[in-house]
């Protein structure tokens, strides 16, 4: 879970400077790394809910 956890939370603290920028050359810088954390965070959570459920629930839970 610190996979998942870690990544959200790095996203959620970049996307206070992202979210409001002084100048167009602050919201360039600060988007990359918000973006590549959001990413990650998302493919670890889609891995985690696609491999850690019992096998007999493993199709469903995605779905759901």
């Amino acid at each position: 879970m610190r996979l998942v956890g870690a990544p959200a939370a790095a996203g959620g603290l970049l996307q206070v400077p992202a979210g409001m920028p002084p100048s167009m050359a602050v919201l360039l810088v600060a988007v990359p790394p918000t973006a590549v954390a959001e990413s990650v965070s998302d493919t670890a959570g889609a891995a985690v809910l696609q491999t850690d459920p019992p096998a007999r629930l493993r199709g469903r839970v995605p779905g759901v």
